[in-house]
């Protein structure tokens, strides 16, 4: 099956870990024998204009249209199957993550943690587009195109929130009707990151990994939270980052193959490639 990977992120300015974490997807894209190509700023381009030329609108709703129009393009192109990895997702047991059996359409489990008003781990479970895997001729990518096209055309840049055209319309499809999910992927939250970053498994980590209840082999840093202009994360939540920091959790769990996103489960597992359909 030809299968073509697809990364996307401005080339200037590109922090050290961001550099990290694609260089991680391109080897795992080599290792598998799946062609390879990054994008810069010209993603863009499949936006349809009058969307681009609105002022104020979000960046991430504009990029989860662009790629979606890229990875049609591609299949239009001659490739059986696409994959969108995010610029910011690492992959750190490239040899295990391998992308499991599905109907034509795969999309990213997410665990979400915060601590709540106690300092408890508290979760909820979502699905999001960090990772994506298209083949030719399934109806939910032109069908999810449409919808996101849509759906911003009808909102007002001050009410739409950056994750609309990501896990908030991927969630409530799921509600709908199932779809098949990657499980091998952790969402790590800051307070994750600044963990890792230390290397020194703590107590929280314990609780994550638990609360993740998966092996993983890669992980979402979900850049645009460690943004300090960002206020979605607040309270004990709300964690400054350098990038120095980070690049020091990227490359301990590169270096470490993610012994610290274990999670307690048993060796066996760490090998399988997991899906399961999700309908919350």
């Amino acid at each position: 099956m030809a299968t073509i990977v697809l990364q996307s992120y401005r080339t200037d300015a590109v922090a050290p870990w961001i550099q990290h974490c694609l260089a991680s997807v391109r080897r795992w894209a080599e290792q598998q024998g799946f062609n390879y190509r990054f994008i810069g700023d010209s993603l863009f381009e499949r936006v349809p204009l009058h969307l681009r030329e609105r002022a104020n609108m979000p960046l991430l709703p504009l990029t989860d249209i662009a790629r979606l129009g890229l990875m049609r393009e591609q299949l239009a192109g001659g490739y059986d199957r696409v994959v969108w990895v995010d610029a910011d997702l690492l992959i750190f047991r490239p040899e295990q993550l391998i992308i499991p059996a599905s109907d034509g359409a795969l999309l990213c489990y997410e665990v979400w943690t915060w601590l709540d008003e106690h300092g408890r781990l508290a979760k909820t479970t979502k699905i999001n587009n960090a990772f994506m895997v298209f083949e030719r001729g399934h109806p939910l990518l032109d069908f999810l195109l449409r919808a996101c096209i849509r759906l911003l055309e009808q909102r007002r840049p001050e009410t739409t929130h950056p994750t609309l055209l990501g896990p908030m319309i991927l969630t409530a499809l799921a509600n709908a009707t199932p779809l098949d999910v990657i499980t091998q992927v952790a969402s790590l939250p800051p307070i994750v990151i600044a963990d890792l970053a230390n290397g020194v498994h703590t107590p929280l980590l314990t609780e994550f990994n638990r609360q993740h209840g998966y092996a993983s082999h890669a992980a979402n840093l979900c850049r645009s939270l460690l943004d300090p202009n960002d206020l979605r994360m607040n309270g004990a939540n709300r964690v400054t980052l350098s990038d120095e920091e980070i690049l020091r959790a990227v490359e301990g769990l590169s270096r470490t193959g993610g012994t610290l996103l274990d999670g307690g489960l048993p060796a066996a597992s760490n090998a399988q490639s997991f899906t399961t359909r999700a309908n919350y």
